[in-house]
């Protein structure tokens, strides 16, 4: 991968990551005083495709966010965007009814010295 490839943002309405593979996001969320104005931030996320059994994931889980199959019998991971923390109890879930996440791309590598 170039550089010109790894500060590319793409579209989430054009193509989703990996499933559970740690990329750079650029959310927005609504302002306050001006619901058709937005704020803007970038993080360190993944998505989670709902179809990746909870025992298989790469994360770990608080046990209350897991969706339940009865048909499996099996717990899966839930759909959606989450950031990426290293403490679990920090973990949450960045999109839903206020917060869209619009792009992602390549995290850059680190600074090697």
């Amino acid at each position: 991968m170039d550089i010109e490839t790894e500060t590319q943002w793409i579209k989430c309405s054009d193509m989703m990551p990996e499933n559970e593979k740690v990329v750079e996001v650029t959310f927005r969320y609504p302002k306050m005083d001006n619901q058709k104005e937005y704020w803007y931030g970038v993080c360190n996320a993944f998505y989670e495709d709902g179809g990746v059994a909870a025992e298989r994931s790469e994360f770990q889980w608080d046990p209350e966010m897991l969706v339940f199959d009865e048909f499996t019998n099996t717990y899966y991971a839930p759909r959606g965007w989450f950031e990426d923390v290293y403490s679990i109890e920090d973990c949450w879930q960045i999109d839903g009814d206020m917060i869209e996440v619009i792009a992602w791309k390549e995290k850059c590598k680190p600074y090697m010295g």
